[in-house]
């Protein structure tokens, strides 16, 4: 099954990790993983992200909440990803939405177009798509090319692209 939260987890742990590695990395293990610090080459988030493709996915929550904890907002994504998804845990909707918000403050894209999917299908939140078309903006401002094909299907629906303080939601979500 493809994951897109692990398959970008990996994409962005591929491409800040290769510069800072000058030697082999370690074979992975969960001691390894469990005592690895973040200044070091390989990325726990990625060991997360290997864990959830393999389906082991407490081990992989663990990790997320460690990282996520220490700041890391693609592991707090990619949480958020497994609560809305009820990837080895059940679904939660409000718990997905407080991770994706936490992600998205801290300048996680993909977490905000989330935020505009749960606003536009009212997952977890009312319904209101003038929000959801803001945060989709967000992401395609922060380079997020999908949330083009979601702001396209609002405007379909006839949502007119909110202004000004309509899209201050980072202040009221």
């Amino acid at each position: 099954m493809y994951r897109p939260a692990a398959a970008l987890t990996a994409l962005l742990c591929a491409l800040v990790a290769a510069p800072a590695i000058s030697a082999p990395p370690k074979p992975w293990s969960p001691a390894a993983a469990e005592d690895r610090s973040l200044t070091e080459p390989v990325c726990s988030t990625c060991d997360g992200a290997r864990l959830l493709d393999s389906g082991r996915y407490a081990e992989a929550k663990r990790i997320f909440e460690r990282q996520s904890e220490r700041g890391d907002v693609v592991a707090t994504y990619n949480l958020g990803w497994m609560y809305q998804h009820g990837t080895g845990l059940a679904v939660d909707y409000a718990k997905a939405r407080d991770l994706y918000f936490q992600a998205a403050s801290g300048g996680q894209n993909v977490a905000m177009n989330q935020m505009g999917f749960l606003y536009q299908h009212g997952l977890g939140v009312p319904q209101d798509l003038a929000t959801a078309y803001c945060w989709y903006n967000f992401a395609l401002a922060n380079q997020y090319a999908p949330s083009a094909t979601h702001i396209a299907e609002l405007k379909t629906l006839g949502v007119p692209e909110p202004r000004g303080a309509a899209c201050d939601v980072l202040n009221h979500s």
